[in-house]
């Protein structure tokens, strides 16, 4: 038969253990035990509020890489609205805003390549996108060119030929790049710090509960024990204190962690306090730290301190002032340490330093206040959480009637259904997806007015939600413009047709001219020559001389008739362009002109390398009648000097022709240039009168202006300009 267990044996059993070791070794062994799980939860602790402080920090960072980011391309989208509105208006205000938004444009991507210079994916894609980004600046600023030197039709038909159209898309993907990186490191970062929370929240209490226990069966046992084993027993509650206030308070962190009594006056004060504050340990400790900060709260502190023994912690924004007197924000947790007995003992405060991301924001808001679209940003309910100054102003309603109130007050009535659905589609969207530019609407103002707009969403992530703003552009100027230059083309090309058939019809004229007035001219002068020849001996003089001068003026009216066909040739022929050396084309009619009568003194000045672009044969034809001008007009002088030259006037070239001939009172200029108009008569000096016309002709059709100054005696000066000639 078994031996039988007694109540008795079972009871004394532990005793019978226990007897083999002393009190002071139970003592010691059960106090090293607390001690040593004490201190691994201090560990984990320590591990724990590391993690979130990493995190906090990390999560800084990554707020501050997407803040550049959305900045960057904020500035960039609306340098090409500043851009664009320079080039439809030329107003110098939007050129000064575009080149202050693309400086900014630069320094942000210089911003962005220091701040993710840890990584090297974002590296690479800053590396792939910051060409295209410099193409986009140069292309926008080769518009501006344009805009400048050659006006508004040539940057319309530049912007009719596509280019640039896809750059902001491709620089929105490598936005979207970039943002996507630093979610995902975020992500994977907030994982690792999630894994090592739960672990430290599940071994925390279990490992505080069995602490808790050993020290309770420790105490019992000592309970009876002598005096010295009491003493010792508080000294080992003094240094497990010690020890529980060690783990609770980083001294190394970089954020400013101190903790309190509940009368408010500092217990501890880390490294990153004396930092971030200016006020070292022995300073603060003792002093109230409300007080000593000049702490300014977001709620009120009753509110905060009733939280904090209700749910043990509070989060929230606080304002307080350094030693030095600069104002700094924090975002601050507090939480609630108890002792081992359950009663609350301090309070943890961790702020750490967003002093700098808050004026990014106010920055932020300085960008979306000087842009010169309406910028309206709300959140995934619709409601609207920002406007700027412009929105105001499109929309007619005041800030504060505008602020958390639906998107759907700013959509007419009739389009409130499908129109608002498809608004509410795109807005979401924008939240998770790419950029939605050009996005075409119809607005309401607080007067009932409604306006075409157009409309570009992109997603702004804040750190604790993504809100999308939405770039408004009012078009209703634009579509008036549309509308006109349809109706212009329209009238151009009806003012077209009615130019060809004017054309057909000076065509008809001009072979009227040659073909039905030639024939009696040529009959006149012939039955003049034959009485000449046969019949001049029954003629007396004055008989003969009448036959002379009427050949003399039937061959003159045909010169004339030529003279007119060749000026109506000329707004026939197409022009040739290309770059003639106007001094060269000079030289060889000076020539051929000293050729046509080597007898006469004349000087002959032109200034070499004169270079003009347009058509070589009607240049070739201004010139010779020009020159020829002044070889005739200086025929009565004995040292005649006949100058060509070019100078420069507002950034044009000018060219000259300058002679010391007979010249012409200025009165009469005006009848310079029309045609059969001359100043002098025909006895004095030969001519038809077409020259100058013709002259004037060819430099219209190069898009120039001709004039001259003379005075009577002292020769004349014929300037004229050529369209794209710069001096």
């Amino acid at each position: 038969m078994g031996k039988q267990v007694t109540e008795k044996q079972i009871t004394d059993a532990p005793s019978k253990f226990l007897d083999r070791f002393s009190t002071a070794q139970i003592a010691v062994v059960g106090f090293g035990m607390a001690l040593l799980i004490f201190m691994a939860l201090g560990a984990i602790q320590f591990r724990a509020i590391q993690s979130l402080v990493d995190t906090d920090a990390w999560v800084a960072h990554t707020d501050r890489v997407l803040f550049d980011i959305e900045a960057f391309y904020a500035s960039m989208t609306g340098a090409e609205s500043a851009n664009y509105n320079y080039l439809m208006t030329g107003d110098e205000h939007a050129l000064h805003q575009y080149h202050m938004l693309v400086t900014n444009a630069g320094k942000l991507l210089g911003e962005l390549r220091r701040v993710t210079s840890d990584n090297l994916r974002q590296q690479r894609n800053i590396d792939e996108y910051e060409p295209l980004v410099r193409r986009k600046i140069d292309l926008m600023q080769d518009l501006v060119r344009i805009r400048q030197e050659q006006g508004l039709q040539s940057v319309l038909a530049a912007l009719q030929q596509g280019k640039g159209r896809g750059m902001m898309a491709e620089i929105y993907d490598g936005v979207h790049a970039m943002t996507g990186e630093e979610r995902s490191l975020l992500e994977i970062r907030r994982a690792a710090s999630q894994k090592r929370f739960r672990i430290a929240t599940i071994i925390v209490p279990l490992g505080t509960l069995f602490t808790l226990l050993l020290v309770v069966g420790v105490i019992l046992l000592l309970y009876q024990s002598n005096q010295e084993r009491l003493k010792a027993q508080a000294a080992l509650q003094r240094q497990a204190e010690k020890l529980n206030e060690l783990a609770e308070q980083v001294e190394l962190a970089h954020d400013a962690i101190f903790s309190r009594d509940f009368s408010g006056h500092i217990t501890y004060w880390n490294r990153g306090a004396e930092e971030r504050y200016g006020w070292r340990k022995e300073e603060a400790l003792g002093r109230v730290s409300h007080d000593l900060l000049k702490t300014e709260f977001s709620v009120p502190l009753n509110d905060i301190e009733n939280q904090i023994l209700s749910s043990q912690s509070w989060e929230g924004e606080l304002t307080q002032t350094r030693r030095d007197g600069g104002r700094v924000i924090m975002e601050s947790r507090w939480v609630l340490v108890r002792d081992l007995a359950g009663n609350p003992k301090v309070i943890l405060e961790i702020n750490h330093d967003v002093t700098d991301r808050k004026q990014l924001e106010v920055k932020f808001r300085g960008l979306l206040e000087s842009a010169p679209d309406a910028m309206v940003v709300a959140g995934v309910n619709g409601r609207i959480a920002l406007v700027n100054a412009q929105a105001e102003r499109f929309f007619g309603y005041p800030r504060e009637e505008l602020l958390q109130q639906s998107v759907e007050m700013l959509v007419p009535e009739a389009f409130r259904g499908e129109h608002y659905a498809n608004w509410a589609r795109l807005f979401q969207e924008a939240r998770t997806g790419p950029l939605r530019a050009g996005l075409e609407f119809y607005g309401r103002r607080k007067d009932g007015t409604e306006f075409p707009l157009e409309i570009s969403l992109s997603p702004i992530e804040t750190g604790r939600e993504t809100l999308v703003s939405s770039g408004i552009r009012d078009v209703t100027d634009r579509k008036q413009v549309e509308l006109g230059i349809r109706k212009l083309n329209a009238e151009l090309e009806r003012r077209g047709a009615d130019l060809e058939a004017s054309n057909r019809e000076l065509e008809t004229f001009a072979y009227s001219v040659s073909h039905d007035l030639r024939a009696p001219l040529r009959a006149i002068d012939g039955f003049s020559q034959v009485l000449m020849e046969d019949y001049a001996e029954n003629l007396d003089g004055e008989g003969r001389n009448c036959l002379r001068r009427v050949r003399a003026a039937t061959q003159r009216m045909g010169e004339l008739i030529d003279c007119l066909l060749g000026l109506a040739r000329l707004n026939r022929q197409e022009l040739q362009r290309s770059n003639v050396d106007l001094s060269a084309v000079a030289g060889a009619i000076a020539q051929n002109l000293r050729q046509s009568d080597p007898s006469r003194r004349v000087d002959f000045v032109i200034t070499p390398g004169a270079q003009a672009q347009g058509d070589r044969r009607l240049l070739e034809v201004a010139l010779q009648n020009l020159l020829a001008n002044a070889w005739k007009f200086t025929g009565k002088m004995p040292h005649a000097r006949i100058e060509f030259g070019v100078s420069g006037s507002n950034g044009k070239s000018v060219f000259y022709v300058r002679d010391n001939g007979a010249g012409f009172d200025m009165a009469y200029a005006g009848k310079l240039f029309g045609t059969f108009q001359r100043l002098h008569a025909q006895g004095e000096f030969e001519g038809h009168g077409i020259g100058l016309a013709t002259v004037r002709r060819v430099i219209s059709r190069h898009g120039g202006r001709i004039w001259a100054e003379s005075q009577v005696g002292k020769g004349a000066t014929f300037s004229f300009t050529l369209e794209g000639s710069q001096s």
